[in-house]
């Protein structure tokens, strides 16, 4: 005989479980969705922050450096990066209230590094060129210079022009300014680009290249290092020639607080301090 009274007290059991499930799931959803919208919302925090925000709250300023490039980059006995552009960035950072920390790598590469958020900061004598301002920002400029052939002191006066060069063998750092420089005003130039000065510099020592384009403090540091090489006469001017901090683009609040601290540095006269002192270091 069928039970109907067992029936209903089961079926009653069966929806309240129901009932308490459907519960369940409805919390386990509302917590997921909540999560979820904070997770987005947090996200979309993070990106509105300014990069100046993002440097504070990570409590350091990277640097990106080819330390290659005395008095403004170069490598102490112990292997410490120091120069000029080190005690500006030192100044940066103490404004800032953070810590400096310096990766090292080619040249050519510290462009591509910013740009993939893997540095702060470029200090490495770089040149703020048009098409370079398209792809990250500058600071303003901190120094200013025109460019020096450097030959072998028993050839120096075989170069009193410029056109003496014509022709010639000229070795320059790869992705730098003088690359453009020397192509655009010496004619027929066979550039001997390389990612480091002082390769061009032991090219030129060897005798497999007759000249190396560099900035004109760069080449008085290695003037004075190098005995068997001299500064020749003529000079390339560069409307653009100098050197200015590099930063990802859009960065205007960092921009202004890097020149701000540049600004002081000028005023006070620190930059050109930090350059002879810098200078006077070199050996």
């Amino acid at each position: 005989m069928y039970n109907y009274a067992y029936r209903k007290d089961v079926n009653a059991q069966g929806v309240k479980y129901m009932k308490r499930n459907l519960v369940k799931k409805t919390i386990v959803l509302l917590m997921v969705t909540a999560l979820s919208i904070s997770a987005v919302a947090c996200g979309k925090k993070a990106e509105n922050k300014t990069q100046l925000q993002k440097i504070k709250d990570s409590g350091k300023l990277v640097m990106g450096t080819s330390p290659d490039f005395a008095p403004f980059e170069s490598k102490d006995e112990k292997g410490n990066v120091v120069g000029m552009d080190v005690m500006i960035a030192n100044e940066v950072a103490k404004d800032l209230g953070v810590k400096l920390e310096i990766k090292e790598m080619d040249f050519d590469g510290l462009l591509p590094a910013l740009q993939g958020k893997k540095l702060d900061v470029i200090l490495s004598g770089m040149t703020p060129k048009p098409e370079r301002k398209e792809n990250v920002d500058f600071s303003n400029m901190y120094y200013k210079t025109d460019n020096a052939f450097v030959v072998k002191a028993s050839e120096k006066d075989k170069y009193n022009t410029i056109e003496d060069f014509k022709g010639k063998k000229i070795g320059v750092q790869k992705g730098s300014v003088q690359e453009d420089v020397t192509t655009k005003n010496v004619e027929k130039a066979q550039l001997n680009s390389l990612a480091k000065t002082g390769d061009t510099i032991m090219n030129l020592k060897s005798g497999k290249i007759d000249s190396v384009v560099l900035e004109q403090p760069v080449a008085e540091a290695y003037i004075s290092k190098n005995p068997d090489l001299a500064i020749a006469k003529p000079v390339i001017k560069d409307e653009v020639g100098g050197y200015a901090i590099a930063m990802a683009k859009d960065s205007k609040e960092l921009q202004e607080a890097i020149n701000k601290t540049l600004d002081r540095l000028e005023k006070d006269g620190s930059l050109k301090k930090f350059f002879e002192e810098a200078n006077s270091e070199i050996k």
